[in-house]
């Protein structure tokens, strides 16, 4: 799998409810480093077989749908996943700011593997966000937080109402895969 790959075999994805809930776990087991983050492992106190993790010196631990058996890669993939600033990193890194057709459109348009959205800038923080095809909603930044540059037009769709997530489901799944190739797993003793 190259970094530019954006269509890998489909990963089975978790199925139980108790996924991505706060749970109660025993002593971590293993320490997993993925990308700048520092995670621990355990196995998760509930009635399903599953494991749970949290950022490493964090008490809460997030229950996994996954068990030892299904590699480290995939517990890192949806761990990766699981965690609530993997979509703004998703689109930090792959979000592309397409150039305005003239200097005097404040249009700022993006595309991110292929579907493009819009920004909108308007006064004092807020903007209108659209994706390709799609009625515009508004977001507002606050006063102080102009939407004129990529950094706040990620905030502000991140802040939409619109269902980003679904949007870039797929690609954000292959874009956690390739992340979790580099995990580096530690056992704690």
């Amino acid at each position: 799998m190259n970094m530019t790959d954006t269509h890998a075999a489909p990963a089975a994805m978790p199925l139980n409810p108790l996924h991505g809930r706060v749970c109660s776990a025993a002593n971590p087991f293993a320490r997993l480093e993925i990308g700048r983050n520092v995670y621990e492992v355990a196995q998760a106190l509930t009635e399903a077989d599953m494991l749970a993790f949290r950022s490493e010196g964090h008490r809460t631990w997030t229950a996994l749908d996954r068990r030892v058996a299904d590699g480290w890669g995939r517990i890192a993939a949806d761990i990766v996943l699981a965690d609530p600033d993997s979509l703004y990193d998703f689109l930090h890194t792959h979000a592309v700011r397409i150039p305005a057709d003239g200097p005097s459109s404040s249009v700022m348009e993006f595309d991110t593997l292929g579907t493009r959205w819009t920004v909108r800038p308007l006064a004092q923080g807020q903007c209108k966000i659209a994706f390709s095809g799609a009625e515009p909603v508004l977001v507002d930044l606050g006063k102080s937080s102009p939407v004129n540059s990529r950094e706040p037009a990620i905030l502000a769709l991140l802040k939409s109402d619109l269902d980003v997530r679904g949007h870039f489901d797929e690609a954000l799944s292959h874009w956690a895969e390739r992340i979790a190739t580099g995990v580096q797993v530690q056992p704690i003793m």
